[in-house]
């Protein structure tokens, strides 16, 4: 096989007629082990049939295949010729995976689209229930569904199900307790899902979960949280996680059993109504066929009946025009036929006799003038319109009958606007016949102004905690975060905030250990049960990707009903503060360790109260003196010896004289005798009006360093020593860098005395090469900066006789004694010889690498020349063809290891003259018959590494290639363009690639324009770069995607393209143009 099919990310493999796979690539592992075979072993049946058929019918064929958990789209290209077919496969997963998604949502569509229609038209309600059951544990692949009615005791009732426990629909009652799945979804007010209800502890098991092995479950409230009418419940046996669309899709069944057991229940209310309104005419009847017979007998007995009813109807009336609601009805034909004092006088703005008779728009012709004198800025049209169109909704319901329940703004007779929640009903007569419609109107104004503050202050305080320069969050009693502020998603989270609510805080945080979290929620949990406050200190990594220190504050949310409904948390940075603790913490202790590290007590003296505070390294020799917590001048001069004691009693005398400081140097006896020398230093310090109040100060045995001066004269005499015999150069500069001191062979590596720099006569830096001196410079200025930096450098110098030497200089800081300036010391050495090995060694290498691309080059040579060999002993024209298409790839990555050996670099190539070399021979390989083809270059300088330039390399062959082969016919005049170009020096015309020396044009084989190309793009690492090849001929037709096509030189191409992470565009407008935009990585 191929270079290149073992790179393709995709599965590539060659079968043979016989089912035997005879080449594999890497990414083809996969479908090998589904298949149990390695290479060299026979493929399954239906892969061997496929096989078979794509070479008897010689055209290609696609298979899908799974593998594990991966599917792959298999097209296999037949080579009848040479008796194998070429498998080529793509992953599809992602797309199947899709569609399953897209079927399943699909699916529930489907199933609410079915249950709505049965809703309609469905007089059963019990029907629905089983119907719904059943679709909903097929639709979300559970074993149990039930509908649990909310009794009148706050019990459930089974009313309908699926699965386990059936046989106990409308028997089976079921606790409203917290501990039942139903009862706990209906105290917390909102959906439930349960991963696994053996460990959840909130949950116990029920007499419809026991021995049937349910594990997961989902449960929502049918109808309003406030007005809940029960809940439908689903499990699994399966431990599973419901998803948002689960829950979506349970709660849209909920909502339609809700909606239509609300309009089940407001039918019987309407049909009881009826029954009542039927007996009552009914008994009328009775008594008033009772009252005929007896008329003559009874007359005062009826007229007091007439007066009764009399009084009744006026009192309806009254009742009816007391309600605080708009009220009217309307006969068959849109006719008013009564209505309230509330309507004519808030609505309609017109006596009662003026209404009653008349439909909606002829009370709106005759009520329209005299409103619009008094508000002129409505229109009348308008007011028609709208009559005409709720006239025309109101002839439909009469024609149909029903119920319609909605919200509408409507202009009142004082010319506001308010809102009504409007309920329309039609009623009939015994027979079925619809006669009449009622509306009641009810005034939800202050309803909606009250909703409206509401949210309004629900704004206000979700952007008051957005002011909140801490992050501030809330999680619910199921550790999902309900509420957070900007800075927490700022500096916590990372994501937007909507990605926040309602996830916990694993999902949209993956650094988190799994334990570590499980801890946090055990943790919040029992904050939740004791109702108590938490503050505790941690450390986080923030959005930023950066670790920082929070307080944070936990406090539970108790509801108004008493129950905890969360926690509230603020997180405090104290990051800064944290590390401003840590930096005392160490200076105090760096300052300790100084005092111990240099042999001193520190001592703190209260001339008021005569105590002293010790501290600081203490030895055998100084333990005594830390045992005194009074301070006696006397007796401490005693412990002085007598040949000091007079002076340093002098001094102490005279600093609280004059406040100076207090230095001196003194021999001090031992506890158990013996004098050891001690160096004491203090300063004074007076209290506000002018008094001495303390003294602080140290104290230092220096005895040693008193026994070590003699050692110094000793040591001193040992460094002459050294020095004399050293080899290189040792030196001491000053803080200006004037050489104070140099001894060694200064006249051997540098050709002047030591005498000639430390006058000054000869500076350094004169010796130094001028290329190197910016460095030296730049580590000195840092020197100075850094007292405790270490500069190691390797430079050239100039003898005094102009010979080039290779030194390498060590310099460091060292103080040159107590409070006295910081100065410089180092050595130098001759390293010439070795940096004249190391140069020797480099050219060698340089040879060798050359050598190995002359010997590449030479090889594919060979396979061309070889290639060419065998081409001749073949006729047919197509694989003479394909002989000459693999000879000119080779030849294509020939090209480039020629180029290699020819250049000065060995790993990067000018790939600007590797593209005319290239195109050259490619145009001389066609050229029978394509005399009158000419080629034009607008080539950039751009130098690329081996990875990049040979695959596109291959790509241009192949893509020039196919424009001499197929886009001008024999004797045609055409061109083939190739431009290239930095991204950022590319332009859509070809005059504009470049200015100057920048861009060359060439003409067939001859340059329009030969300017020198003096400089190139430099290869760096992310370089942006366009290639353009195109041609002016007919163009690739519409229907063929060069993407996916049998080509192999375009599959070559796609493959390559891939393989460098470039992107590749075909243009059809005027010829075919191929446009590639790279990144040299």
């Amino acid at each position: 096989m191929e270079h290149f099919p073992s790179k393709n990310p995709n599965p590539v493999l060659r079968i043979g007629t016989n089912g035997k796979v005879l080449y594999a690539n890497g990414a083809a592992g996969p479908l090998l082990e589904s298949w149990e075979i390695g290479e060299g072993e026979k493929a399954p049946g239906v892969i061997e049939n496929a096989v078979r058929r794509a070479l008897s019918l010689k055209k290609s064929e696609e298979l899908e295949l799974e593998a594990g958990a991966r599917t792959y789209l298999i097209t296999l290209y037949p080579i009848p010729e040479e008796a194998y077919v070429n498998v080529y496969g793509y992953d599809i997963s992602s797309r199947k995976e899709i569609e399953k998604k897209l079927h399943i949502r699909e699916k529930r569509h489907v199933v609410l689209d079915r249950l709505g229609r049965m809703a309609l038209t469905c007089t059963s309600l019990h029907a629905l229930m089983d119907e719904s059951t059943w679709l909903i544990a097929s639709t979300l692949e559970v074993e149990s569904c039930k509908i649990m009615e909310l009794l009148p005791d706050g019990n459930f009732l089974l009313r309908a199900g699926f699965g386990p426990g059936r046989e106990l629909i409308g028997k089976g009652v079921v606790g409203s307790g917290r501990n039942s799945l139903a009862g706990y979804t209906l105290l917390s007010r909102k959906p439930v899902t349960v991963k696994d209800l053996r460990e959840d502890p909130r949950f116990k098991k029920t007499g419809f979960i026991t021995d049937k092995g349910l594990i997961s479950g989902i449960s929502v409230i049918i109808g309003e949280a406030k007005k809940p009418l029960g809940v439908i419940e689903a499990h699994s046996t399966k431990r599973r996680e419901f998803s948002e669309e689960d829950l979506n899709f349970l709660s849209s069944v909920a909502f339609l059993i809700a909606e239509t057991t609300e309009r089940r229940k407001a039918e019987e209310k309407l049909r009881l109504h009826q029954k009542l309104l039927e007996k009552q005419v009914e008994e009328r009847t009775r008594e008033l066929t009772a009252t005929n017979k007896r008329l003559f007998q009874e007359i005062a007995d009826r007229e007091n009946t007439e007066k009764t009813l009399q009084g009744n109807f006026e009192l309806l009336k009254k009742l009816l025009n007391s309600m605080p609601n708009p009220i009217y009805y309307k006969d068959k034909e849109g006719v008013y036929k009564d209505c309230n004092e509330r309507f004519f006088k808030q609505i309609a703005g017109l006596p009662k006799e003026d209404i009653l008779g008349f439909t909606l728009l002829e009370v709106t012709e005759r009520g329209a003038p005299e409103f619009l004198k008094k508000y002129p800025e409505y229109n009348r049209e308008f007011f028609l319109e709208n009559a005409r169109k709720v006239q025309t909704e109101e002839q439909e319901m009469l024609r149909k009958g029903g119920t319609r329940i909605f919200e509408n703004e409507l202009i009142c007779v004082d010319g506001e606007t308010r809102d009504f929640l409007i309920n329309k009903s039609t009623f009939g007569d015994g027979n079925g016949e619809i006669t009449g419609l009622l509306c009641v109107m009810q005034d939800v104004s202050e309803l909606k102004r009250a909703e409206k503050k509401l949210r309004d202050n629900l704004y206000f305080l979700e952007k008051l905690l957005d002011a909140i320069p801490t992050p501030v969050f809330y999680k619910d009693r199921e550790n999902r975060y309900q509420l957070c502020n900007e800075e927490f998603v700022r500096e916590i989270a990372g994501i937007p905030k909507e990605q926040i609510v309602g996830r916990p805080l694993h999902e949209f945080i993956n650094e988190l250990p799994e334990d570590l979290i499980h801890l946090h929620e055990k943790y919040d949990l029992a904050l939740l049960r004791e109702r108590k406050t938490q503050r505790y200190e941690a450390q986080l990594k923030c959005a930023t990707k950066r670790f920082r220190n929070f307080l944070i504050n936990k406090a539970p949310y108790i509801d108004i009903d008493g129950e905890p409904g969360g926690i509230v948390g603020v997180m405090f940075d104290v990051t800064e503060k944290r590390q401003a603790r840590e930096t005392l913490k160490r200076s105090e202790e760096r300052y300790r360790l100084a005092v111990e590290q240099t042999g001193q007590i520190v001592f703190d003296y209260d001339f008021k109260t005569s105590s002293v505070d010790w501290a600081g390294a203490v030895t055998e020799d100084t333990a005594h003196i830390i045992e005194l917590q009074k301070f006696d001048m006397n007796h401490w001069c005693e412990k002085i010896h007598p040949e000091d004691r007079g002076r340093v009693r002098s001094a102490f005398e005279k600093s609280l004289q004059t406040g100076e400081k207090f230095h001196e140097v003194y021999r001090f006896r031992k506890k158990e005798g013996g004098y050891i020398y001690m160096e004491e230093s203090g300063i004074l310090l007076k209290d506000e009006e002018g008094r001495i109040r303390r003294m602080l100060g140290a104290k230092k045995d220096i005895t040693e360093r008193k026994m070590a001066v003699e050692k110094l004269h000793k040591s001193e005499e040992s460094f002459h020593s050294f020095m004399q015999n050293f080899r290189g150069i040792g030196f001491q500069f000053d803080r200006d860098f004037k050489t104070v001191f140099i001894h060694g062979a200064a006249v051997e590596i540098t050709g002047y005395g030591k005498e000639e720099f430390i006058s000054g006569e000869i500076e350094w830096t004169r010796l130094v090469k001028e290329e190197d001196l910016p460095l030296i410079l730049e580590k000195r200025k840092k020197l100075k900066e850094d007292p405790e930096l270490f500069t190691e450098l390797e430079y050239r110098i100039r003898r005094k006789d102009g010979e080039l030497r290779w030194v390498r200089e060590v310099i460091q800081n060292v103080p040159d004694g107590p409070g006295k300036s910081i100065q410089f010391q180092g050595s130098l050495h001759d390293i010439t010889e070795r940096k004249t090995a190391e140069e020797a060694l480099e050219k060698a290498e340089m040879v060798r690498k050359k050598e190995i691309h002359h010997r590449i080059k030479n090889n594919l040579q060979v396979i061309s020349s070889l290639l060419s060999l065998q081409s001749e002993k073949f006729g047919d024209a197509q694989v003479l063809e394909a002989f000459r298409e693999s000879q000119n790839r080779v030849i294509s990555m020939a090209i480039i290891h020629e180029e290699l050996y020819k250049g000065d670099e060995i790993d990067t190539l000018d790939f600007a003259a590797y593209l005319r070399k290239l195109t050259a021979d490619l145009l001389s390989s066609y050229r029978v018959g394509k005399e009158d083809i000419s080629l034009e270059l607008e080539l950039e300088k751009i130098y690329m590494g081996m990875d990049t330039a040979i695959p596109l390399g291959i790509i241009v062959n192949e893509l020039v290639s196919n424009s001499l082969k197929h886009a001008f016919l024999t004797g045609k005049k055409g061109k083939i363009r190739i431009n290239l170009c930095g991204t950022e020096n590319f332009a859509a015309n070809p005059e504009d690639c470049g200015t100057g020396s920048e861009c060359r044009k060439e003409q067939g084989l001859q340059a329009k324009k030969d300017l020198p190309l003096e400089k190139g793009l430099p290869l760096e690492k992310g370089l942006q770069f366009t290639l353009i090849v195109a041609d002016n001929g007919p163009g690739i037709p519409e229907e063929i995607d060069f993407r996916n096509t049998s080509s192999l030189g375009l599959q070559l191409v796609n493959l390559l393209v891939e393989q460098i992470d470039a992107s590749i565009e075909l243009k059809r407008d005027e010829g075919t143009e191929f446009r590639i935009d790279i990144t040299d990585n």
